[in-house]
């Protein structure tokens, strides 16, 4: 997954402190997700979510491909948040 291509963040319309992610292709497009939860693991990341908006009326969180498409994406951002601080090291 990259940002800008295949998600991007948007603000939350509810909080300021938080970010909303909209998927933007694959087949959930035009979908709104916000994380919570995220508990690092040894071997993984487990994470809450919730549906923010879709355009799919019988999308809900506990479809199993829209959680491998949330789970892509929180990759993709704890990823770059990595290599943002590993450029950021002098």
């Amino acid at each position: 997954m990259i940002e800008n291509e295949d998600y991007r963040m948007v603000p939350s319309d509810t909080d300021n402190d938080h970010w909303n992610i909209q998927l933007m292709t694959g087949e959930f497009a035009e979908t709104v997700i916000a994380f919570g939860k995220i508990v690092a693991g040894v071997d993984c990341l487990n994470f809450d979510y919730e549906l923010i908006s879709t355009p799919y009326p019988d999308l809900k969180v506990d479809d199993t491909r829209l959680q491998t498409v949330a789970g892509s994406v929180l990759y993709s951002i704890v990823e770059s948040a990595a290599e943002r601080v590993d450029n950021e090291q002098p």
